[in-house]
């Protein structure tokens, strides 16, 4: 499943072009899904009208939980071992143990070195 970082799913909500391209390919290549982590993140500030229109947009796509030790344990780590905001090492824990790809334009996840971690040029 490929799964999107917080600021493609803000780029997405911007309506920036090269990310709704990015957008279609995903959509052909695979099933979409966002970490609790990033909904949370996008909805946080929002007034409730705005919100309702963030869940809809983001309704189809699986939304990965949070909550197994194994996660919390290589989250931990991330943050520890690489400096990671906790929000992103949750992110990548949860993506690591699920076997996901994760898309995102975030430099930071490069310090992981995974081959999981796809980092976009935002353009």
């Amino acid at each position: 499943m490929v799964i999107l970082d917080t600021n493609i799913l803000i780029a997405i909500l911007a309506g920036h072009p090269k990310t709704n391209q990015h957008l279609a390919s995903w959509i052909k290549e695979s099933s979409l899904g966002l970490s609790i982590v990033s909904l949370t993140e996008v909805l946080t500030g929002q007034t409730p009208k705005k919100r309702e229109t963030i869940l809809k947009a983001f309704f189809d796509m699986h939304l990965l939980p949070f909550g197994q030790q194994e996660e919390a344990v290589l989250a931990s780590q991330y943050r520890n071992q690489f400096g990671l905001k906790t929000p992103d090492a949750i992110i990548a824990s949860t993506c690591e143990t699920g076997g996901h790809e994760l898309y995102t334009y975030d430099r930071d996840f490069l310090k992981l070195g995974k081959r999981w971690i796809h980092v976009l040029d935002y353009v």
